[in-house]
């Protein structure tokens, strides 16, 4: 008897079960394979659909079709129908909504042949009803044969909906594997990720899309098809609102997220909504199940109202709408952002995202010092750049990383593919943090072979064994999960944010014994930026590196390092002389002030320019005569990848073991912005600024020995301000108190999500 026949008596003998089954048959379960499932799920009982929604769910879906709400969501569907423009997903919900066949054929149409993308699947699922027993078995095979063809690419939901259809026994071994990949192991993964609230191991860039759009529906499917409901373990989904809302630019004129790691543009429909693989229909699940007031104001008035490319036309409105008419509930209300706090810690990715208001007005910061992203493989094309900052103010970055981040960006400005990507921009050298040494250093396989190669002191996303006993860790138990960079301390309040990220296992130790950067946001436009580094060797510099998209203006004297380029004038410049440069961009501009180190113990650089903006030893990555063709046909704009910007660098001239900067950096309306008085302040071992500004007086001290930690003293509002920084992480808004809307946070459940992670007030 061949494996078809057994599959098919199986299916023979489990119909024939459940059909003499009493009422305790539910808690019963059977196997396929070494995974189990309950006796009374639809897989077992071979219903369609099965994937997205079941049988059991449509009688409370249909319930909700009356409410206004969800009839303007219709009518917009039925719109697309017309229009021509509705996918496979949608004439497959309108038709499990409404019953007409028509769509169910229209959706058949649209399917043409299996795929990996968890769209075919689900669509194909909830029209097969229609189909005859030939028609299914005909695309079960085919299914099959995807499955087969592509190992390392998602075939839970294939498995799913393919089975009962005589190839039972073939699946079962890629069912088995796939649940284990793409459920236990990715549920595990993605959660070590939720835990920081939201982002992607991809990279922060990708702001989630990537896992959320194929994992988020496996682990539905598996759900819907099995019985066992996983959707309330997986915790990545509940956070991805709030990660996209606290990481937009102010929006009110733009749809825009701050442009940082290998997202290829801010305004970018991926970049700011989880479109890719259609996860912005997946996301109204958890939003309804975890009574999302954040993210139902999100899906209302940014997935669903994104504004479409040009080449793209017609599908306005279409993005999450399967998602909304299958789970959408209306009654939860939308909780604009402004009704939540600034500042939100995000802990895994190591982002710590700052604002001085809700509007489009805001002065925006992000802190950088976290874990490395995946995406590519082994070095890939994640950026290496823990302890890098960004400040962005009223329509323009002032303190912004350069280069393009994909490969998109390049060809846009005429680059040799990768040649940027890789040989710049992910570069720590391309960031707004601190590069320990000059030369390269290649790191070698134990047979001598080059993995990689890490250029000017920069930070590696390759982890040598041998590293690991130098930190004092474990190589076996640390390299799965490994994180680069950490968050070490945090506090937010109304008057002030503050920050210490420690980079330390994101350098080679032979460059880096210790490296911490402490970071404070004197609200609403001042910073202060102390960092500690202890080199390995005293003969490695160190270089604290700020990026511009303009040249910076020195306040002292500037000189030409012509020794840099004999052969080429410009782009390279020596200051000295003075304390502050000057940074403009938009309609803003940022003061720059070194207090440390002194005049008498640094060096000050300038580098930038045309041929000069991505250089680095001494080669300009990237640009060709045609991407500065392309600047003078955009009038000089060299946009977010900063083609033509500048890099300010300070480096030492001591070489003490452990070495410190310290920089305040003011920022305000561009032509207006009035310097404060701004001067070092020194005490047994700590070091700080005073800053007096509008009348008020600051005094920001930070320890130089020891443990990471200081002390901040000023008049805020009407009380004073005087007392330690914190040296741990205290993720939480007791400092928030006196604010109007903190009752709020306390008690309204729609607002949980947000202010403690799960429903729960952090201990």
């Amino acid at each position: 008897m061949n494996t078809r026949t057994n599959s098919r008596l199986l299916g023979i003998v489990l119909v024939m079960l459940f059909a003499v089954s009493s009422l305790s048959w539910a808690q019963d379960f059977v196997e396929l394979g070494n995974v189990k499932m309950r006796a009374d799920s639809p897989l077992a009982h071979g219903e369609h659909p099965r994937l997205m929604i079941t049988r059991a769910d449509l009688s409370a879906i249909r319930e909700r079709m009356n409410h206004p709400e969800i009839q303007t969501y219709l009518a917009q569907a039925r719109e697309l129908v017309k229009l021509g423009k509705a996918d496979s997903l949608l004439l497959a919900t309108l038709f499990q909504l409404t019953g007409d066949k028509q769509y169910a054929e229209l959706a058949k149409k649209h399917l043409g042949e299996p795929s990996w993308l968890p769209q075919w699947s689900l669509a194909y699922d909830m029209v097969a009803e229609i189909m005859t027993a030939a028609e299914r078995a005909d695309t079960a095979a085919k299914m099959l044969a995807v499955v087969e063809a592509n190992r390392w690419r998602p075939r839970l939901l294939l498995c799913l909906a393919a089975w009962g259809n005589g190839l039972d026994e073939e699946l079962t071994p890629y069912l088995e594997a796939a649940f284990h990949e793409e459920i236990r192991q990715r549920m595990r993964h993605h959660n070590n990720w939720s835990r920081g609230r939201g982002g992607s191991s991809m990279g922060h860039g990708y702001n989630a899309e990537h896992f959320f759009g194929p994992v988020f529906p496996a682990m539905l499917g598996w759900s819907r098809a099995t019985g066992e409901d996983l959707s309330r373990q997986w915790d990545y989904a509940h956070n991805t609102p709030a990660w996209y809302i606290y990481h937009y630019l102010p929006w009110e004129k733009s749809r825009t997220v701050i442009n940082i790691g290998v997202t290829r543009d801010g305004s970018h429909p991926e970049a700011v909504v989880p479109h890719k693989f259609l996860a912005d229909d997946y996301i109204m699940l958890p939003i309804t199940q975890t009574r999302n007031g954040l993210g139902q104001w999100w899906q209302r008035e940014f997935v669903g109202n994104m504004p479409q490319p040009s080449w793209n036309k017609g599908l306005e409105h279409s993005y999450g709408l399967a998602g909304r008419l299958l789970w959408l509930d209306p009654e939860i209300p939308s909780i604009s952002p402004e009704r939540f706090p600034e500042t939100r810690l995000f802990p895994e990715n190591g982002h710590v995202v700052m604002r001085s208001e809700w509007t489009d007005d805001a002065t925006v910061a992000l802190f950088r010092c976290g874990r490395f992203g995946t995406i590519d493989g082994t070095d890939g094309r994640n950026n290496l750049d823990n302890l890098h900052f960004i400040i962005y103010r009223k329509g323009g970055y002032l303190a912004p990383d350069l280069g393009c981040v994909h490969r998109v960006n390049e060809a846009v400005w005429k680059m040799p593919d990768r040649s940027n990507v890789h040989g710049f921009s992910k570069q720590t050298i391309a960031h707004n943090t601190i590069t320990v040494g000059r030369k390269p250093m290649k790191l070698l396989n134990y047979d001598g072979r080059v993995l990689a190669v890490v250029p000017r002191g920069g930070q590696s996303d390759i982890k040598m064994p041998g590293w690991f006993k130098a930190w004092g860790l474990d190589y076996e138990k640390e390299r799965s999960e490994f994180k680069q960079g950490q968050i070490t301390a945090y506090s937010t309040s109304p008057e002030f944010d503050y920050a210490c990220g420690d980079a330390t296992h994101s350098y080679p130790p032979e460059r880096v014994k210790r490296i911490t950067r402490q970071f404070a946001y004197l609200k609403p436009d001042t910073f202060v930026i102390f960092d500690r580094v202890a080199r390995a060797d005293a003969d490695l510099e160190i270089i604290w590196n700020l990026h511009a998209y303009n040249r910076p203006v020195w306040t002292g004297r500037t000189t030409e390092d012509k020794l840099a380029h004999p052969d080429r004038s410009g782009g390279h410049f020596a200051h000295t002389e003075g304390d502050v440069f000057r940074v403009a961009e938009a309609k803003s501009e940022m003061l720059v002030t070194t207090l440390l180190p002194r005049e008498d113990g640094r060096v000050v650089r300038t580098i930038g320019g045309r041929w000069h903006d991505f250089e680095l030893g001494g080669v300009n990555h990237g640009p060709t005569d045609a991407t500065y063709a392309r600047l003078d046909e955009r009038e000089g704009d060299g946009g977010v990848e900063a083609v033509g910007g500048w890099r300010i660098e300070v480096s030492l001239t001591n070489s003490a073991t452990e070495s410190q900067f310290l920089h305040v950096l003011q920022t305000g309306d561009r032509g207006v912005l009035k310097p404060a008085a701004v001067s070092l302040l020194t005490k047994p071992e700590r070091v700080g600024a005073k800053i007096i500004l509008d009348g008020r007086s600051y005094e920001i001290l930070f320890s130089t020995q020891g443990d990471t930690g200081g002390h901040i003293r000023f008049a805020g509002g009407k009380s004073l301000i005087d007392e330690e920084f914190v040296t741990r992480v205290e993720d939480h808004y007791d400092r928030w108190s006196a604010d109007p809307r903190y009752e709020q946070w306390m008690t309204n459940d729609y607002m949980r999500t947000v202010i403690f992670p799960y429903g729960k007030r952090p201990r």
